[in-house]
């Protein structure tokens, strides 16, 4: 038997970040977001972080192997990060990735990112110059890129999460009958809708804004001008 919890979140901020120590404790296995990950790297991942559940490092040289891993990030993703792999490195908890892309599809969603991340810097441009106009024809046209990249991911997500008891059981002998399985996903994404499987989602952002993200927009139905936003990968 599977049991799935799906943590939406903002991936940065101290308060987010903390508030992942008890989800990561109370499961059996974790599944990171990794944005347009291929299969072969995805089961890279899980055996890399498997070999370093196994390699006996204490803690303390761990924490400065993760700080490796994030020298380019903000410092609110930096910490978010930090805290996210020292709490899966204490508690031994092994990890399931959500994305396991083709290598074209892979590449493919890459590019799509990619343009529409353009298409919203040219976008600005234009706003800048005055031409609100073709601000927001551009930036309706990279948001549109968006939803359609993000529904390919959210669609790839559900069906690992569909399939993930039979793949955590082969991989992962050692667990029980019952498994607990915690995903972390960025709060535009709803897999849980391509889902045939139950699901309990569970909204960690600490903001109270109206108009939080793409999914809130589309679900209530804004208006274009009241729901537009840059377009968001997150």
């Amino acid at each position: 038997m599977l049991t799935i919890t799906l943590l939406k979140v903002t991936h940065s901020g101290r308060a987010e970040a903390k508030k992942l120590h008890p989800f990561i404790e109370n499961c059996d296995v974790f599944a990171p977001e990794n944005a347009y990950c291929s299969v072969a790297d995805a089961v890279e991942c899980e055996r890399q972080w498997q070999q370093d559940l196994k390699s006996g490092r204490s803690r303390a040289h761990m924490k400065e192997v993760i700080a490796g891993w994030s020298l380019f990030c903000t410092s609110d993703e930096r910490y978010y990060k930090e805290i996210f792999w020292k709490s899966m490195y204490q508690f031994r908890k092994p990890a399931f990735y959500l994305e396991r892309f083709a290598p074209d599809v892979s590449r493919r969603l890459e590019e799509r990112k990619t343009e529409a991340n353009t298409l919203s810097e040219s976008a600005l441009d234009e706003l800048a110059l005055g031409r609100v106009d073709e601000f927001l024809r551009m930036d309706w046209q990279a948001l549109q890129i968006a939803n359609d990249v993000n529904a390919v991911r959210d669609r790839e997500m559900a069906r690992n999460l569909d399939g993930a008891e039979t793949e955590l059981c082969k991989k992962y002998s050692h667990l029980s009958a019952n498994i607990k399985l915690t995903g972390l996903v960025g709060s535009v994404h709803t897999p849980e809708r391509y889902m045939t499987l139950s699901v309990t989602p569970v909204d960690l952002r600490t903001d109270n804004r109206i108009i939080t993200d793409m999914v809130d927009a589309r679900v209530r139905c804004l208006p274009f001008e009241e729901g537009m936003c840059i377009a968001d990968f997150s």
